[in-house]
């Protein structure tokens, strides 16, 4: 009888660990085949004008950034900033760096990234349409709470932009062309899309502007195998010298 109830007990707590562990596995397993959802910035931001040689610029701006996974952050857009910095050493060639911050939407952390990007003059015109090409070059991560940035995600595109006629104080851009982002190439975690641009500067002085822009972003994210059209706008100011 004693025997009996010693072996019931046995088998019960042999059970209870068995399921113990069985949970502690489903638990692991969940955590590893979630990947976090990186902050991006698709803005274009051209100067008012392009720049002469040896001529730079300085801007900050401020708005939504949009996330790469929407689901996984369960938002679409993030909060945050940007600075950006630019030198012409040549009337044809303006260089670009760039870094942003914004909310993470996890683990009270903060998504932060850089880009450099190349504005190419195609033509020499003064007034007008006036083209460039920009190709741009990103990293994006973020920084948990109490931790150390980390970097997850790299992206590129090659916007093709354009200088419209200036409408009195106005300086209206637009800017259009692919991009592709990835993590994990093996593990198909990547994605590509189309950029829209559209934005303007409004001139107080010669060098100073406020600036507006919104972007539209169709990504396509091959991880999860689906697609967001997103809309993120931006406001900021900035100053040539």
């Amino acid at each position: 009888m004693i025997r009996s109830i010693f072996a019931r007990s046995s088998v019960a707590r042999s059970s209870l660990s068995v399921a113990r562990l069985s949970v502690a596995r489903l638990s692991v397993a969940l955590l590893c085949s979630c990947s976090t959802s990186n902050v991006y910035d698709a803005s274009l931001t051209l100067p008012g004008k392009p720049l002469g040689s040896m001529q730079g610029q300085v801007q900050v701006a401020g708005g939504f950034f949009p996330q790469t996974r929407p689901e996984a952050a369960q938002q679409a857009l993030s909060i945050g900033g940007s600075g950006t910095i630019r030198f012409a050493p040549f009337s044809w060639l303006t260089l670009q760096g760039r870094f942003w911050a914004a909310d993470a939407a996890y683990d009270e952390g903060v998504a932060m990234g850089y880009s450099a990007s190349a504005h190419i003059r195609l033509d020499s015109r003064e007034e007008g349409w006036r083209f460039s090409m920009v190709p741009s070059f990103g990293w994006t991560g973020g920084r948990s709470d109490g931790e150390s940035y980390y970097l997850e995600g790299r992206g590129a595109s090659l916007i093709l932009a354009s200088w419209l006629p200036s409408v009195e104080s106005f300086r209206p851009y637009v800017g259009i062309g692919p991009a592709f982002g990835w993590n994990d190439m093996e593990d198909n975690k990547n994605g590509w899309g189309g950029i829209l641009n559209l934005g303007t500067h409004y001139m107080i002085t010669n060098e100073f502007s406020v600036l507006a822009e919104l972007t539209t972003i169709a990504q396509v994210n091959r991880y999860e195998e689906i697609a967001h059209l997103l809309f993120s706008p931006i406001i900021g100011v900035s100053y040539v010298f």
